[in-house]
């Protein structure tokens, strides 16, 4: 039994630059005495943890998530200009890249 977990461990311990997910050690439930792997939380600096699709270009950076969440928030804020606001959310429509700035409203009572 334990030359079976051993191996599984052994198959599962690539390298992590393979887009596997790092294995840490391993340990035992108490009151179980299963014997488990314990892996790294680098899942989520690999996946979206809202789609789970894989980030591209190493950025912690989803591309449908962050316009998702942009759409989403056009109703949450507003210049008091229609026109402003149109263009603001033109702006941030645009956006398609992780180093892009997300413009926004910033209202005058934030400067301080």
């Amino acid at each position: 039994m334990i030359d079976v977990f051993l191996n599984k461990v052994k198959d599962y311990s690539i390298d992590y630059l393979d887009n596997k997910i790092k294995i840490y050690g391993i340990s035992q439930n108490p009151d179980t005495n299963d014997y488990m792997m314990v892996l790294g939380d680098h899942y989520g600096e690999m996946y979206c943890i809202n789609c789970e699709k894989p980030y591209k270009n190493g950025y912690k950076w989803c591309e449908p998530c962050q316009m998702k969440y942009l759409k989403g928030e056009f109703k949450n804020w507003t210049s008091g200009n229609e026109r402003i606001d149109y263009f603001i959310q033109e702006m941030q429509s645009k956006i398609d890249c992780p180093t892009d700035n997300v413009f926004e409203w910033i209202s005058f009572n934030q400067f301080s």
